[in-house]
């Protein structure tokens, strides 16, 4: 906690930065950024091989309204599994 990170969105202060890794892949890491009342605002990485690393970074913040809110929380009706032939 207390680290600062920037993204096209914003400078954010207050971060928590996790490392999470998988035990198949020991020398690999990730970096998430959490900021304070947005949430995750970046994901980095560490470990040897470059070519197996992904980033990402906030690029927009949409606040939502109240009824856009209400919308994204309604549940969805489940989705049925499609049969294999």
């Amino acid at each position: 906690m207390g680290e600062q990170t920037c993204s096209e969105v914003h400078c954010y202060d207050g971060v928590l930065v996790n490392r999470e890794f998988s035990r198949g892949e020991p020398r690999a890491f990730q970096l998430k950024y959490y900021a304070p009342g947005v949430g995750n605002v970046r994901v980095g990485w560490g470990g040897p091989n470059e070519d197996e690393h992904e980033v990402l970074v906030l690029t927009e913040r949409v606040t939502l309204d109240a009824d856009a809110l209400a919308k994204a929380r309604m549940p969805r009706s489940p989705r049925r599994p499609t049969p294999i032939a």
